[in-house]
């Protein structure tokens, strides 16, 4: 290992093979998480997966052969294993999906991919234009998982205000995001 870090050489092929690797999953990358986040139901469990993924695919690059299929197809098969894995400790739960339908969603994934990136990008967007207080209340909400209970206290107002609020919040970014979305379909 120590000889293999002192050889220019290797750490040019190294060098190289890290940006082959970033310039792959750079692009997938978001489309991954929406593929995780869609098919786990709990927002840190899908981020421990994506973790766990995205340490799979880096350790087993040098395994990827471009002749046997797409990165994306590739990652998409560690992207099942890993959900696989996690649904085999979460049997008993009631929303976990079964094998047949991950194997679906694993296989219209990659088709999906480009629509998913430009709602994604439409969904930044549209959080970019709302306010503070409604960005902090998604954040709440949706990064930290807390639930309205608790952003009702944090706000010091009552649950079923929160849930007007975010019923709010989501209306309106959806109706932003269908119309970005559109307007990405038309062009310029």
């Amino acid at each position: 290992m120590a000889e293999s870090q002192n050889n220019p050489e290797s750490k040019r092929i190294f060098d190289q093979e890290m940006v082959d690797f970033v310039t792959m999953w750079a692009p997938i990358q978001s489309g991954v998480w929406m593929y995780i986040n869609s098919t786990v139901p709990d927002f840190h469990e899908a981020e421990d997966i994506m973790q766990r993924v995205a340490v799979v695919v880096v350790r087993k690059f040098d395994q990827y052969d471009a002749n046997e299929g797409s990165f994306l197809g590739w990652v998409t098969g560690i992207v099942r294993f890993e959900i696989l894995n996690w649904r085999r400790t979460k049997a008993r739960g009631k929303l976990v999906f079964d094998e047949a339908t991950l194997k679906v969603l694993s296989e219209v994934q990659p088709d999906v991919q480009d629509e998913l990136m430009g709602m994604g990008d439409a969904l930044g967007h549209c959080l970019s234009k709302t306010s503070q207080r409604n960005q902090a209340l998604i954040a709440m909400r949706y990064q930290e998982g807390v639930k309205p209970a608790g952003i009702a206290e944090r706000l010091g107002t009552s649950s079923e205000s929160v849930r007007v609020m975010l019923h709010r919040v989501r209306c309106a970014l959806r109706k932003c995001i269908e119309g970005r979305v559109r307007l990405d379909e038309v062009g310029p």
